[in-house]
């Protein structure tokens, strides 16, 4: 019986690390739009985070500044629009100054966080 428990400790702690890994892969911001400009490859906003849904250990400051090149979604955003995005880890680091091109932000901690779901 002493040896099972010894045998089950590891796979416990695995799966307990690899769950709370998940969590920490996805945040959750809803967002009010301040500025809208449009770019080459899509659209650029920065918005104000007035609550942190889901993944508030991660460090993005009170302001986000994020991309935007879905073009097929009718949703488009215009100043003053409250949406709830979530965004996941892609674990890269953005080797530029700048946001890159795409749907994504990039964090304090400069990861690449690409959009998940928007919501209204």
């Amino acid at each position: 019986m002493k040896y099972l428990i010894l045998i089950l400790i590891p796979f416990v702690l695995f799966f307990t690390s690899t769950t709370n890994a998940q969590d920490s892969r996805t945040v959750t911001f809803k967002l009010k739009i301040i500025n809208h400009l449009p770019v080459g490859w899509g659209d650029k906003y920065q918005a104000v985070i007035i609550e942190e849904v889901a993944g508030s250990k991660i460090p993005f400051g009170d302001t986000i500044i994020f991309g935007y090149n879905d073009f097929s979604s009718p949703d488009f955003f215009t100043t003053g629009d409250i949406r709830t995005i979530s965004f996941y880890n892609t674990n890269k680091q953005n080797p530029n100054t700048f946001l890159p091109p795409g749907s994504c932000t990039v964090s304090k901690l400069n990861e690449i966080w690409m959009i998940k779901e928007i919501k209204k």
